[in-house]
């Protein structure tokens, strides 16, 4: 397959005429979800699952799972019906759907929404773990009758069908954004960093065997227990890195009241780093890898790299993926998109690559908001035109 020999090209050639849909690739060129790594990037170490801790080995390397944190992106017509939208502030315990339903801030707005549209019981991050019914993260994209601006919300209870919107009301402009003209770096679908849910998302089709390779970064998410720094003086400036406005609020915690605090020694392991898998090292790791599904990987975390964004809250890790692309990938492959360490042996030859893939993983340590990516010459180019 031409993909499979060709992904460690240094860029994919632009084809004559080539344009893309904003609902498909939103975000303008300067976008970091846009802005492939350089040739000047310096890496990191991240210390994520090490083969070998020593004789007593440490939960770091029992790499668990690996789950996806849908978002729903949800297209709005003016036929739609209007509803209210209210700011729906529950999020902690109890996790049950009359807690979560029940109104419980005040109206912020109203908003066309389609009629039959529910959030699932079943909750949000798609992890395979023990969640709870309700509570995760839910991000969903409202993609506004104009087709070109978004509201980013986060975390979404739509209860009945016709029944009010209820979602965190975002921070002061964070609620809307052009999928055309903006840069999408920033919204509500990630609390834990302040970057946008639609940003990186794997989008329908990507993931499936012919499809071009993946030309945008990704979102990913660790277990801030056991990886994100925690800083010593307790200045929450330190608890991320740009791009990220944030860290969780309960970075700070108290680790016998709460599993989600931050528990990590590497400085450089916080929401908004940026990992990727220097392109040097992409034909050793190419080589170990068995699966389809992780060498698309393999090109996009080598030319575009992933941002943190997010807490897993338990151990495995979570890359965001449209609502939909987990039923694309069974289709497409035969097995799970979401995988345990207790997979079969034909699933199970995924778990081990996605598991290679986070071993290879560094930090992009110069990567700002001056040198996005590292700086350098990219190593591919910027997204084609808009159709």
């Amino acid at each position: 397959m031409l993909f499979l020999a060709g992904f460690l090209l240094s860029f994919v050639v632009h084809v004559e005429g080539e344009c893309r849909s904003p609902l498909s690739w939103p975000w303008n060129s300067s976008s970091i979800w846009n802005t492939p790594l350089g040739s000047a990037a310096e890496f990191g170490y991240t210390s994520l699952y090490p083969e070998d801790d020593g004789p007593n080995l440490t939960p770091r390397c029992s790499f668990w799972a690996l789950g996806i944190d849908e978002v729903v992106f949800l297209p709005t017509t003016n036929a739609d019906p209007i509803v209210s939208w209210f700011n729906q502030g529950h999020w902690g315990p109890p996790k049950t759907p009359e807690a979560y339903c029940s109104i419980s801030g005040e109206e912020i707005g109203k908003l066309h929404v389609p009629y039959n549209f529910t959030s699932p019981l079943g909750g949000a991050s798609g992890n395979p773990g023990p969640s709870t019914a309700w509570g995760g993260n839910y991000p969903v994209v409202l993609l506004q009758p104009d087709q070109q601006t978004v509201l980013l919300s986060q975390p979404v209870y739509r209860c009945a069908p016709g029944s009010p919107w209820l979602s965190r009301k975002p921070q002061d402009g964070f609620e809307y954004a052009n999928i055309v003209t903006d840069n999408g770096n920033l919204g509500a679908g990630h609390g834990g960093s302040g970057l946008s849910g639609l940003g990186g998302a794997i989008r329908m089709g990507e993931m499936l065997p012919n499809s071009p390779p993946i030309r945008h970064a990704l979102q990913i998410e660790f277990w801030a227990h056991l990886f994100y720094y925690l800083p010593p003086n307790g200045n929450h400036s330190e608890c991320y890195a740009w791009p990220a406005v944030t860290c969780d609020g309960y970075c700070f915690s108290p680790c016998d009241k709460n599993p989600g605090c931050y528990g990590g020694a590497n400085p450089l392991m916080k929401p908004g780093a940026l990992l990727a898998i220097p392109l040097a090292d992409a034909p050793s790791v190419n080589a170990s890898l068995t699966t389809l599904p992780a060498r698309r990987l393999l090109y996009t975390l080598s030319h575009f790299g992933a941002y943190i964004v997010d807490d897993t809250y338990w151990n495995s890790t979570g890359i965001a993926a449209e609502r939909g692309v987990k039923e694309e990938f069974r289709g497409a492959y035969g097995y799970d998109m979401n995988v345990t360490a207790s997979a079969t042996e034909v699933q199970g030859s995924w778990y081990r690559d996605y598991l290679t893939l986070m071993r290879a993983l560094y930090v992009v340590v110069n990567n700002g908001p001056a040198s996005v990516g590292g700086g350098g010459e990219p190593l591919a180019p910027s997204p084609p035109p808009f159709c």
